[in-house]
């Protein structure tokens, strides 16, 4: 192999960007104008770290649909808002099979004819896409497909590109799907997908390594060099794996792909992992996005980063799919039985519960003392966990003018003041403050 100072330097970046993990340079917020993992940070407060939650209800700044009335585009995927611009998956669901796009939207500019944002460009995939986009480098990376596609790829796009049709670095194809959402460290990109776990370059989507990691749908966090990520059933794997153990939470070495620790779980953990403290939490149970299942059960588990020890386990009455923020030594959970549970991050004490009423798939914002909910119906709850109330509470799809829906998967986002979430096939709302 050829060595050169060039190549030397490039290495010495890459291992600093492991080093330096996916945690950035605020608390609250991502570093400069990335946004390299799912929910931002490994806190996964879903937040700039800039913007507050609003006191008062919101309002409809505007809605944006696309597609044909008889198949229009359905946004599962979560946005991703820096430096005026918002990225953000969609597809349309067919009798024919379905297609995605990825979408770079201007959210502050308002065509004045259909009242939605100016489409900067949109870059059409072969699969809808579920996957949400990360931001690292000027670069978009994000997957496609839902839970039974396969062939499905990772696209890395020019996040400021101008043309219409967006400008494709590189794609990458796997065997399976690619729900969750990659993580992006210095020069590295990390996701998985079906068995297969893996480590790319950001510049040339060439693989680095490959491990396997039993139905692999938790979006990864990166800390200090190692990967740590959950692992689902082992009858949802190929045939070939189905004598390995699916229900574990593993930590990898995030230069080589080796696995430090493993630690077996009660229920599957499609949770992503979220960090802080040294502490890892993350939820698991019993069911789907889709379907809960018989026996509903889940739990949120926390572990020890560096060793893999188990700190305290709760129980909770369904499955926990969503990210779970974790700040000042709170652990904000959704859980798929319609509550919001406060837990403590030391012991797992549980502090304070709201109900929502309707199942909670969207993951928590979380911003000072104040958390954003959504419902499965696409009810906003904005609550005051400190103080123990409900701030307001907004119906989305009745305050856009739209129908009812009950496939709210998509997190919000708090950017630059505002909200902004996915209605699944009923399109994306943009809130701001009155």
């Amino acid at each position: 192999m050829r060595a050169s100072s060039t190549t030397a330097l490039i290495l010495l970046a890459a291992v600093s960007g492991l080093l330096q993990g996916c945690t950035g340079a605020g608390a609250d917020g991502p570093a400069g104008g990335d946004w390299p993992m799912f929910r931002g940070t490994v806190q996964r407060l879903g937040a700039d770290g800039l913007s507050t939650l609003p006191e008062k209800p919101p309002v409809v700044a505007w809605v944006f649909t696309d597609g044909k009335p008889n198949f229009p585009v359905t946004f599962w995927s979560s946005p991703l808002v820096r430096d005026g611009r918002l990225y953000v998956g969609g597809g349309v669901l067919s009798p024919f099979g379905t297609r995605g796009d990825i979408y770079c939207l201007d959210p502050l500019r308002i065509d004045p004819a259909s009242g939605k944002p100016r489409v900067i460009w949109k870059h059409k995939v072969s699969r809808l896409v579920f996957s949400s986009p990360s931001l690292a480098r000027g670069i978009i990376v994000c997957g496609e497909g839902t839970h039974t596609d396969t062939d499905a790829r990772l696209y890395a796009l020019r996040a400021a590109s101008d043309r219409p049709e967006g400008q494709r670095v590189w794609d990458f194809k796997v065997s399976g799907t690619v729900e969750t959402s990659p993580c992006v460290v210095g020069q590295s990109v990390y996701f998985g997908t079906g068995d297969d776990f893996y480590c790319l370059d950001l510049n040339t989507g060439r693989p680095r390594w490959k491990a396997t990691i039993i139905d692999a749908l938790s979006s990864p966090a990166v800390v200090n060099g190692m990967i740590y990520v959950g692992s689902g059933r082992s009858e949802q794997a190929r045939p070939e794996n189905r004598h390995r153990q699916g229900r574990q939470l593993l930590a990898l070495d995030a230069a080589t792909g080796r696995i430090h620790w493993r630690r077996e779980l009660p229920f599957p953990c499609s949770s992503p992992v979220s960090y802080a403290d040294g502490r890892l939490v993350a939820g698991t149970g019993k069911g789907t996005f889709v379907l809960k299942g018989p026996g509903a059960a889940g739990q949120v588990i926390c572990h020890d980063a560096a060793t893999g020890r188990p700190l305290w386990a709760r129980s909770l009455p369904d499955n926990v799919l969503a990210a779970i923020p974790v700040q000042h030594g709170l652990v904000h959970v959704a859980c798929r039985n319609g509550r919001y549970y406060v837990l403590a991050l030391s012991d797992g004490r549980l502090l304070w519960e709201y109900k929502c009423g309707r199942a909670m798939l969207a993951s928590p914002v979380v911003s000072g003392d104040r958390a954003l909910l959504i419902s499965s119906r696409g009810v906003a709850h904005c609550v005051d966990f400190k103080r123990r109330t409900l701030l307001w509470k907004l119906d989305l799809p009745r305050a856009g003018g739209l129908r009812e829906t009950s496939e709210a998967l998509s997190s919000p986002v708090l950017a630059d003041g505002r909200m902004y979430v996915g209605l699944g096939s009923r399109g994306l709302i943009c809130l701001r403050p009155q």
